[in-house]
Order: structure tokens, then C-alpha cells, then sequence
């Protein structure tokens, strides 16, 4: 909940800020054209940036709201799930707000240029205003940089370093004829075979970062196929850490992978196979998130725990 908390205001914030910009750029056409000598043209097209800027404000509302109730009245699906809908709904109503906003500071502008013109002894108040717009533009942006950090960047980085992952395997089966058989275990969400995660093993995975590069424990790796074995190169130190079995082809996958809350039924693969994860504590408040990636799909599976 505390993590949550800060993230509602913050989107809180991002819808109030478009819907009163919007009001104000309104009142603001209307008192310029009737407190000074300028043409009805400058209030019509401030009534244009003021539909302009409404338009996506509503259109993005209702859309997130709409994807976010559908998802909360499913049943069929697990909490994780439902949690990621609603962060998918916010996040398209906050984008749609900020391309209002844009509109509505374009519009600002202009109805500024008029006031400058035509009510010259408004030109410091403006002044003033734009210094305040500004600033609270600013912190608009810190903020949410600052509640990206913690999650997408990491997770951004995690699907990377996955993806470097697979193209190691690949490039290891094109020498050898096979796939590598790094982990002990394949780690996944819920604490499970975390001891085979690396490079953190024997440490759980938090939120510290480790240098990637180094020797993995043999409670952690296989002795014969450690990470060497695999050209992945990845630059700076990683929060997430990982893991990467492999097998035969006739050879079920024999590990424990839970995405939305549903355990996957692994098929029977035709041909060789290779698993690998990424398992990170992005909030160490010890709920994991957890990167899937397999060798017959293309595709990544995400799991991420409810807030």
C-alpha cells in the first residue's frame, strides 16, 4: 500500500491538472475578448484548443476506466492479472491526459501572445503565471520519472537481458548441437528455486544490483554448464536475476512457472528446448516479478505481483 499510494495521487494529479487547464483556458478566451479590443477570432480559436485539449481528456478516461472495469469484473482471471489491467487502464487515461494538456499549453500560448498585445498591463501577471506553469510542469516530470524508476526501468532492463539470454542459447546450439543446461533449477515467482538465480546466488534477489560476469556457486549452476559456457553480454550491474535450463526434445520441461496466478502446462516439445527467467523483488517488499521467455515461443510472459 505504500507503493500505491504515492502512484493514485500522482495519477490523481496528472487527471485534476488537464481537466482545470482546460476549464481555465475556457474563462481565459472568454474575459480576454470581453476586457479588451480584441477580435472575436482570438476567442474562437481558444474555444478550438479548449475542444482540442477536452477531446483526448474524455476519450482517455473512458477508455482506461472501460479496460480497468472489464478486467476487475472477470473472475476467471488471477489477481496479478487484474492488477496489470488496471495499471494499463491509468496509464492510457494519464497518456490521453497528457496529450490534452499539450494542447490546452498550446493554447495558452496563444491566448498569452493576445493578452500581451492587447492588455498590456496584464504582461507581468503572465509572467508570473508562466514561471508557475512552468514549474509545475517540472515537477509533473520529476514525478514521474521518479515513480518509473523503480519498475519499468528495471523491468525494461530485465526483457533485455532475457532477450540477450536467448540469443546466447541460440548461438551456443548453433556450435554444439544442443542448448545449455546453466541452472539447477528454473527460478521463478513465489520464492521458487530461487537459490539457482544468479549472479545473486546464494543471496535472494532485492534491491541491490550485482555485477554480472562472475562465478556461480555449484548450488546454483551446474558444474559442467556454468554461465561462461554462454557469450551474454550484458553492461553494468542487474537487479533481476536469472536462470536457464534446458532439455531434449521428447522431454517435458520438469519446473513450476505461475503466470497470473495459473501454473503453465508445459507442452511436449519436438524438438530441443531451453527455459530462462528473470526473477526481481523490484519494491524488496518480497513479492517478485517474474520474466518468461521459452524456445517454441517468440513471445515473453510477464508476471507481476498485485499492488
Amino acid at each position: 500500500m505504500g507503493g500505491l499510494l504515492p502512484t493514485l495521487l500522482f495519477a490523481g494529479t496528472l487527471f485534476l491538472l488537464p481537466g482545470g487547464a482546460v476549464a481555465g483556458l475556457a474563462v481565459w478566451a472568454r474575459w480576454l475578448v470581453r476586457q479588451t479590443s480584441a477580435p472575436r477570432v482570438v476567442q474562437y480559436v481558444g474555444y478550438g484548443f479548449v475542444l482540442l485539449g477536452a477531446l483526448p481528456l474524455v476519450f482517455g478516461v473512458g477508455s482506461g476506466l472501460d479496460v480497468a472495469l472489464r478486467a476487475m469484473a472477470e473472475s476467471t482471471v488471477g489477481a496479478s492479472h487484474k492488477a496489470r489491467a488496471l495499471a494499463e487502464g491509468i496509464s492510457e487515461a494519464m497518456n490521453c491526459g497528457a496529450v490534452g494538456f499539450l494542447m490546452t499549453a498550446v493554447g495558452g500560448i496563444w491566448l498569452g501572445g493576445c493578452t500581451w498585445r492587447w492588455r498590456p498591463t496584464a504582461r507581468g501577471r503572465l509572467l508570473v503565471c508562466a514561471a508557475l506553469v512552468a514549474l509545475v510542469a517540472c515537477a509533473v516530470a520529476v514525478g514521474g520519472y521518479l515513480q518509473a524508476v523503480p519498475s519499468d526501468r528495471h523491468l525494461n532492463g530485465a526483457v533485455h537481458n532475457v532477450n540477450a539470454i536467448r540469443v546466447a542459447q541460440e548461438a551456443f546450439h548453433a556450435e554444439t548441437g544442443g542448448y545449455a543446461n546453466v541452472s539447477r533449477a528454473l527460478a521463478a515467482n513465489e520464492s521458487t528455486d530461487h537459490f539457482a538465480l544468479y549472479p545473486q546466488a546464494p543471496r535472494e534477489t532485492g534491491t541491490y544490483a550485482v555485477d554480472w560476469g562472475g562465478p556461480c556457486p555449484p548450488s546454483a549452476c551446474n558444474e559442467a554448464w556454468g554461465w561462461a559456457v554462454l557469450p551474454v553480454h550484458l553492461d553494468g550491474r542487474v537487479r533481476f536475476a536469472y536462470t536457464t535450463i534446458a532439455g531434449r526434445a521428447g522431454e517435458r520441461p520438469n519446473a513450476i512457472v505461475r503466470i497470473a496466478g495459473t501454473q503453465i502446462a508445459w507442452p511436449t516439445p519436438k524438438s530441443d528446448w531451453y527455459l530462462v527467467t528473470a526473477v526481481g523483488d523490484l519494491d524488496g517488499n518480497g513479492r517478485f516479478t517474474t520474466v518468461l521467455a521459452t524456445s517454441w515461443d517468440s513471445d515473453l510472459q510477464i508476471d507481476r505481483p498485485a499492488e
